[in-house]
């Protein structure tokens, strides 16, 4: 089962032993808190001076991930030292690390890191975009590249997520939901959405005003994405927390005690991005006959981890006591791209 992670700064002291173990055994010269390395190669020895912010992430008193940063000049901030022990990974944890720490510090205008060679597709994941060549210069044991990360604006919607396919796949979501409750007259005031993004489908399922809905609770471990999603659905947020989006990692969320999301207990859990989830911690901590509302698509993209190819291949890594609805909608464009979303409404 998942942990709840507990996120807060620490000092070097406290990470070292995690570098010495886990990160850099290799190393022989003293690891020092800051390194004087520029972004493209070089050395700043004034770099040595900055101040270093280390962020931990905390299974109660067990450090099991952390992460550091320091700017280094012109609005850049160097990204360096992210370890997750071993038996932590594949749960999210090293993103919603290094989304915490560059939410801490808003007004950079460039993060950049230096990966190794089997780590940059993690990076790229995340949305970092690998610059010039791989490079043992300064690097133990090296080879690592430098990757950099522009953040957008604050509050800036990602136009993907009002993409014709987010908008139609939510839409079908909202019909079918709607038509799922009517008929099985299903409990349904409070709605917890996992991995809500910006959150497109609580501001449809508000609007429509076919659900009596009296709390949504949206989670993701995007802190830009949860502040947008708080400042779209503001109609909402601002009456007694109707809508509230939290930075929270799903894999550990606690259905027993909802009071820790300010919500009533979960009634309808809906996910709508199983292909961004490898691990199903999440779904193991959903409680049984809860009813669920899930959708996957069969996209190849980047950032999919999950490519399903029917509703029963859904079904497959995510099993359900009673189906009160499966399907399929197609998407083709004039340009020849397509795929397919797929959809089940059940209990678990």
């Amino acid at each position: 089962m998942g942990v709840n992670f507990i996120y807060k700064s620490i000092d070097f002291a406290s990470v070292l032993p995690l570098w010495k173990t886990q990160l850099w055994p290799l190393r022989t010269d003293p690891i020092l808190p800051v390194s004087a390395i520029k972004l493209g190669g070089g050395i700043e020895p004034s770099l040595l001076e900055k101040q270093v912010h280390f962020l931990g992430a905390y299974d109660g008193d067990e450090l099991v991930g952390a992460v550091s940063g320091f700017e280094t000049g012109d609005g850049t901030f160097r990204l360096r030292g992210l370890i997750v022990l071993p038996g932590r990974r594949g749960k999210g944890l090293g993103r919603a690390l290094l989304q915490n720490l560059m939410a801490l510090h808003p007004a950079v205008k460039l993060f950049w890191t230096a990966p190794r060679q089997d780590n940059l597709d993690f990076y790229q994941r995340v949305g970092f975009l690998k610059v010039g060549e791989w490079t043992f210069e300064h690097f133990v044991p090296g080879p690592n590249c430098y990757a950099i990360f522009q953040p957008p604006p604050q509050n800036v919607f990602d136009p993907d997520a009002f993409s014709s396919g987010q908008i139609v796949s939510k839409l079908w979501l909202c019909q079918e939901l709607e038509r799922v409750v009517g008929e099985r007259s299903l409990p349904h005031q409070v709605v917890w959405h996992l991995c809500g993004w910006n959150g497109l489908l609580p501001f449809l399922l508000f609007a429509r005003e076919r659900l009596n809905i009296a709390k949504i609770r949206s989670f993701d471990i995007d802190s830009r994405a949860v502040a947008t999603a708080d400042q779209f659905l503001n109609t909402w947020e601002w009456q007694d927390w109707k809508f509230k989006a939290l930075c929270h990692d799903i894999h550990s969320l606690n259905y027993s005690e909802p009071e820790k999301y300010h919500s009533p207990p979960a009634q309808i859990v809906i996910n709508c991005a199983l292909e961004h989830l490898a691990e199903t911690t999440w779904w193991e901590r959903v409680p049984e006959g809860i009813t669920v509302v899930l959708q996957g698509t069969d996209m190849a993209n980047h950032d999919h981890v999950v490519q399903l190819t029917s509703p029963d291949d859904l079904l497959g890594r995510y099993p359900c006591r009673e189906i009160y609805f499966s399907g399929s909608k197609k998407f083709a464009y004039a340009s020849g791209f397509k795929f397919s979303r797929f959809m089940v409404i059940a209990r678990k």
